[in-house]
């Protein structure tokens, strides 16, 4: 019965940590004094393209956040993530990706300089990506594949 109860708490725990959103505030206060540290590029931008993709890092920033733990848990957390996250692969705006997904839609514009236009706009990409993503995933190009132009 003890058991039962105790992998009930986990199994609670870990869907709390993996519904939550990556705290980039918490990340940059907890990890920032640990060797290798390395700060996201464009964190808010990364966690909003990243909704629901980010359960690994969560949790180990969590648990970096306990006293004692961010030495071993910050590297799990880190956007070049080690580890047991080394795996979870974080979404960006791909300009290759999106000229050859767009390309062929009413409307399309292609960026010029895009890979700079990424980098001046680091807080301002999510909803691009969001309907970059739909346009990629759903195939529906007329529809979305427009949405990551400049305007």
């Amino acid at each position: 019965m003890a058991q039962q109860v105790l992998a009930t708490l986990i199994l609670a725990l870990c869907l709390s940590w993996a519904s939550a959103a990556f705290n980039c505030s918490l990340y940059a206060s907890t990890c920032s004094g640990t060797t290798g540290y390395t700060a996201y590029s464009s964190c808010s931008d990364t966690v909003a393209a990243n909704l629901g993709g980010m359960a690994c890092r969560i949790y180990h920033l969590g648990v970096a956040a306990m006293a004692g733990n961010a030495t071993e848990h910050c590297p799990h957390a880190a956007q070049d993530a080690t580890g047991p996250c080394a795996t979870e692969v974080l979404k960006s705006f791909d300009c290759s990706l999106y000229a050859s997904t767009c390309s062929g839609t009413t409307g399309y514009t292609a960026y010029s300089g895009c890979s700079d236009t990424v980098a001046a706009n680091p807080m301002g990409m999510a909803c691009r990506n969001q309907g970059f993503g739909e346009a990629n995933i759903e195939l529906r190009f007329s529809q979305h594949g427009n949405h990551p132009v400049f305007s």
